[in-house]
């Protein structure tokens, strides 16, 4: 440290700036680091509504498939009581097949026979073994409690496009060149 007193002066001087600076850069980093964190609260709630909007539009989705699948199964239907003996439906835009299908239906589930059972545990909650319950209905034997349907299910039929043949791509030649002339030295 110094004893002359404009050094002193000098020297106390510059403390106190980069004291100043020092202070007013801590308050610049505090108030940019507030507004950053402004902006992730932003992000964050933006999160938050688009999670709400994909559940909107999810629950949207499902409204829009359950109708058209009511009005499909609706409208085969008609078609299919119109015209029961049909297996194939070849509209405008549209083609549907049949596929008959089996399920077993459960009419009175104390009286089914415990041979029709999957696993020996209490009577009322041994479930029905319907795939050996179903072969034994079909075979033309009836089993108490449970009785087989008959379905027919229909589904759209997209035939997949007979290919054409593709068109093969042409060699093409080389272009010419001519030799160069004096007149085209100039360019």
């Amino acid at each position: 440290m110094s004893d002359d007193p404009e050094e002193q002066a000098l020297g106390e001087e510059l403390t106190n700036q980069y004291l100043s600076a020092k202070e007013h850069q801590g308050t610049r980093i505090v108030n940019r680091a507030d507004e950053i964190l402004d902006y992730v609260s932003l992000l964050k709630g933006i999160a938050d509504w688009r999670k709400k909007e994909s559940e909107r539009l999810s629950n949207l989705a499902k409204y829009d498939q359950n109708k058209a699948e009511k009005i499909e199964d609706y409208v085969l239907k008609f078609l299919g009581k119109n015209q029961p003996e049909k297996k194939e439906f070849v509209l405008p835009h549209h083609t549907y097949r049949s596929r008959k299908s089996s399920s077993v239906e459960i009419t009175d589930e104390f009286i089914v026979p415990t041979e029709f059972r999957n696993v020996p545990i209490p009577h009322e909650a041994m479930p029905v073994n319907k795939t050996m319950a179903r072969k034994h209905l079909k075979s033309g034997h009836s089993i108490p409690g449970l009785k087989l349907m008959e379905n027919i299910n229909w589904n759209p039929f997209n035939p997949k496009p007979k290919s054409k043949p593709q068109p093969t791509l042409k060699q093409q030649e080389p272009p010419q060149l001519s030799p160069a002339t004096e007149e085209d030295e100039g360019w």
